[in-house]
């Protein structure tokens, strides 16, 4: 896999519902693994007319779901319970937080960075899979026989699967001679602009 943090950068930022200019960022050292989907489909719905065997569609959106996959490891007795943290909370994304005065439920933003392909876009996380793939991990074994409380039986590997969601801060069009620039992918500067450089 692709080590990340030490060539890529690749972080999570958990947006605060009351105060959304505080965020919490979660980096992560770890593999990514597989592929990366960026799905990106438009929405059509079909209908005919009477006495014509055509079908015809009318455009209704489009829908978009950045997949990956990325590895984590518990290298050193130390690295065990900040791991575990960040996991916790990257995993209480797909959960409700409630609101302080009225305790209604809602959903949780988080800006998504994976390189300079995906830089702080803003999102939702759909689905967090942790897998622990007892066949290749050890886990960290506790005995009790020691007062330990930096540690726990827990394992020293384990796979997390995400599904993002991106919300759009721009408005979504397709690129033309009029609007050259639609910062869907590479978002952090004017690097595919090429009215930027010439």
């Amino acid at each position: 896999g692709l080590q990340v943090n030490d060539l890529i950068k690749f972080a999570f930022e958990c947006i605060d519902n009351d105060n959304p200019e505080f965020s919490v960022a979660l980096i992560f050292r770890a593999f990514l693994e597989g592929a990366i989907t960026d799905t990106n489909q438009g929405d059509y719905s079909t209908f005919k007319y009477l006495g014509r065997g055509e079908t015809f569609r009318t455009y209704q959106g489009f829908d978009r779901n950045i997949s990956f996959t990325f590895k984590v490891f518990v290298q050193s007795r130390q690295e065990m319970l900040p791991l575990y943290q960040k996991l916790n909370q990257l995993v209480s994304q797909v959960y409700p937080d409630y609101s302080p005065n009225y305790n209604l439920m809602r959903g949780n933003v988080v800006r998504l960075t994976i390189g300079d392909y995906i830089y702080r876009t803003t999102g939702f996380i759909e689905n967090v899979n942790v897998t622990i793939d007892n066949s290749n991990t050890p886990w960290e074994i506790l005995l009790g026989e020691f007062a330990e409380d930096d540690v726990r039986q827990l394992p020293h590997m384990v796979t997390v699967q995400c599904t993002f969601k991106p919300i759009m801060d721009l408005l979504p069009r397709k690129s033309s001679k009029f609007s050259p620039f639609v910062p869907l992918i590479v978002n952090k500067d004017h690097y595919l602009d090429n009215s930027a450089t010439t």
